[in-house]
C-alpha cells in the first residue's frame, strides 16, 4: 500500500472534555478527519475516554463466542469441563484481558463484562445461576484480575 491510501484510512481524535472546534489536519495535502471513536491496537478510544464503545464491541464479540461454547457444552456429546474452561480462557477471557490496563479504570463501564465472565463460567461448569461458579471453576472474578 502506498502512503496516500494509508492516510485515507487514518483518523484523529481529541481527548478533552470540551472542545469547540475540531482542528483541520493535513498530511501530504490529504485531510485527516476528526472522529469520535478511534481504534488503536484493537482498543476503541472515545473522546471522553469512557471506553463504552470498546466495551460494547467486546461484549458483542464475546456473546458470539459464548454461543459456540454453549454448543460445545452439550451433556450427551459435548466436551468435558476442563476442556471447556481451556477454550473459554483462550477465546473469551483473553479478549477481555487484552487492554484491561487501559480501560480497567472505568469502573461502571467495565461491570458490563462481569456478566459475560459469569455466564461463560456457568456454561463451562454446567452450574446453576445461584451456584458459586468462581469457586467451582477455580477462577477469579474480573475485578480481582484487573
Amino acid at each position: 500500500m502506498d502512503t496516500a491510501s494509508l492516510l485515507r484510512k487514518a483518523g484523529a481524535s481529541i481527548f478533552a472534555g470540551s472542545v469547540l472546534l475540531d482542528p483541520v489536519i493535513h498530511i501530504q495535502n490529504i485531510p485527516i478527519p476528526v472522529v469520535d471513536n478511534i481504534r488503536f491496537l484493537g482498543v476503541i478510544f472515545d473522546r471522553k475516554l469512557t471506553f463504552l464503545p470498546h466495551i460494547l464491541h467486546l461484549r458483542k464479540k464475546c456473546e458470539r463466542s459464548l454461543n459456540i461454547l454453549k454448543v460445545l457444552s452439550k451433556t450427551s456429546w459435548g466436551a468435558d469441563r476442563t476442556s471447556l474452561l481451556r477454550i473459554y480462557q483462550a477465546v473469551i477471557l483473553s479478549r477481555i484481558d487484552y487492554g484491561c490496563m487501559v480501560y480497567g479504570s472505568t469502573r461502571p463501564t467495565v461491570r458490563r463484562l462481569d456478566t459475560i465472565h459469569h455466564s461463560g463460567l456457568r456454561i463451562c461448569t454446567g452450574a446453576f445461576r445461584t451456584s458459586p461458579v468462581y469457586i467451582i471453576s477455580h477462577q477469579l472474578p474480573l475485578d480481582l484480575r484487573r
